[in-house]
Formats: structure tokens, sequence, C-alpha cells
């Protein structure tokens, strides 16, 4: 039996800084990228939601923009909005709790829940083949209550996925994958598998519970205190789930991953392949189909073989 988590606003005050931190704050515009972090006003009004924001702050604060930049002193503005969707954040179960932080990892990393994707799908920043992060997208979408669906003793999670992309998608099963947790003892088992209509591999990795999230809250304290190795918890999800999984997903829609040599502009090719022997654009053109093309269609190519 399933059931999704419902939106209802925490009570739980929001996290202070020490005075002695060393703090830059900003809001952001439309087209903030991570690879672009400066000063910008953000003049779009709140998204719609369940949640009130009037307990969270408006200022992004550059120095802890990723959940991996979690600190005891302070936690991204995206990981507030989600957790103030609980009831009572504080409480909640530890393999629970390390399932939303795989959701915000996947928000981090160009996914977005199925259901917020058809809902708001041109309201999304599309993001390209050359990076997989916009922070408006990601504060946007943790202004919405992670629907994901459970059963009732809080040990078994899962919940559609799709990749945010600017690609002409001709079907959803292209940039579909489905999220899916258990708990087992002290783990939790992450699995992130493609649509069944497509013969693509899924990805799974097991999450040590008590490495990540301490099983007792704190009294008087944030929930983002019970937190720890967020980095590493980061680096593990996005290079053996999320980075694999959006890797294929454009690779169905033709969509050149960067970088790689399979990026380059055509006419570049050429000015590379001029100092290879013929032997080693032999090995070349048996690397994938589209360095095969270039090669064999390169000027030095055509040259040596004449």
């Amino acid at each position: 039996m399933s059931k999704n988590t419902s939106p209802v606003l925490s009570s739980e005050e929001p996290p202070t800084v020490s005075d002695d931190s060393t703090i830059t704050t900003t809001t952001i515009r439309e087209d903030f990228v991570l690879a672009a972090p400066d000063k910008f006003k953000d003049d779009e009004p709140a998204e719609e939601s369940n949640v009130s924001n009037q307990d969270l702050p408006q200022i992004m604060n550059l120095n802890c923009l990723l959940l991996a930049d979690t600190t005891l002193e302070c936690s991204p503005l995206h990981l507030q909005h989600v957790l103030h969707h609980f009831e009572n954040a504080s409480r909640i179960a530890p393999g629970e709790l390390l399932f939303v932080l795989t959701y915000i990892i996947a928000l981090e990393s160009g996914f977005v829940a199925q259901k917020h994707y058809e809902e708001m799908g041109s309201r999304l920043h599309w993001i390209s083949s050359t990076t997989s992060y916009h922070s408006k997208n990601v504060l946007r979408l943790s202004r919405l209550a992670p629907n994901y669906e459970s059963n009732e003793e809080q040990t078994r999670f899962c919940l559609k996925l799709s990749s945010i992309t600017d690609m002409n998608v001709t079907s959803t099963d292209q940039i579909s994958a489905l999220l899916a947790a258990f708990v087992t003892g002290d783990f939790l088992i992450v699995t992130l598998s493609p649509a069944t209509s497509t013969t693509a591999k899924g990805y799974s990795v097991a999450l040590s519970i008590g490495r990540y999230v301490l099983s007792m809250s704190i009294k008087n304290k944030p929930i983002y205190q019970r937190l720890k190795k967020l980095d590493e918890l980061t680096n593990l999800l996005r290079e053996q789930l999320f980075v694999p999984m959006r890797n294929q997903h454009l690779y169905w829609l033709s969509a050149p991953i960067y970088p790689s040599l399979d990026a380059m502009p055509p006419e570049l090719y050429d000015n590379i392949l001029q100092y290879l022997s013929f032997n080693q654009l032999k090995i070349l053109v048996n690397v994938n189909k589209s360095l095969y093309n270039s090669t064999i269609n390169s000027k030095h190519m055509i040259k040596m073989r004449a």
C-alpha cells in the first residue's frame, strides 16, 4: 500500500548563522547557472505552492549553494524549502530523510519529478547537454512538495523522474527514469531504472544510512545538523546514478555529451587528425559511429588513403 507525502508547513525556525562567519549573499536572475555565480536580482514572483515561505530566508547564500556545501552553520535554500514541506521535519526517519536528500541531489543533477514536469514544463529553464544544474529550476522545484510514494512503514519509496533538456523530445520514455529505494537493516538501497519500453540498463547503489544521517534529532537544533558527509553523498549518487542515466537520455536524443570528441565542431577534426598516423586513424574509427564518420570523411584520412 502506498501513499503520497503531504505538504505541510513545519514550525521549525530557519537556521541561523553564527556572527563570526563570513557570508556572501545574493539573489538570482533567470539565467543564473552554477558556472556564473554573480550577484543578480530576482524579479520573479514566488512560485505558487502549498508552502508558506514567510519563515524562510529569501536571499541565496553563495557560500552554501549546493547540498554538498551544507555545514553546521548553514544549509542551502532549496534544502530548507524541501524540508518545510514536512509537518515535523526533525522527526523524519533516517531512511526517509536519506531518500529526500537523494531527491534533492536529483534536482541538482538536471532531473525533475515527472508530475512536476508535466504540470510546469513550460516554466522550467531547459538545460543543455553542457551542464545539469540550473539554480532557478532547483529553487522553483524545491517549493513543490516531493510527491514520492511510500509504504506505511516508511521503508520503501519511489518517484518517477524526467530529465530536463533543451532537445526535442518525441516520447517521454526517452527522458524518464524511476527512482526507487528501500531500507534493509542499516542500508538504503537506491535504484534508478529507465522506462520499461527501452532496453537501457539501470543503476543502483547501497548507502549506509548512519554514514550520512544521524539517527536521533538534536534538541533545539535545525535538522540539517543531523546530516553529514553530504559532499561524499552527492559525488556518489551523481557518479553512480544520475550522471550515467542523464547521459543515456542525451544519447537517445542524439545530443553531444560534453566534454568529448563527439561534441567538437566538425571543422576542428581536420586540424586535430592531421597529427595522427594512419594506424592511429584506424583505431579512432572503431571508437563509435560518430568518430567513424568524422574520421573517414576528414581531409587528412582521404589524403592518406589516396
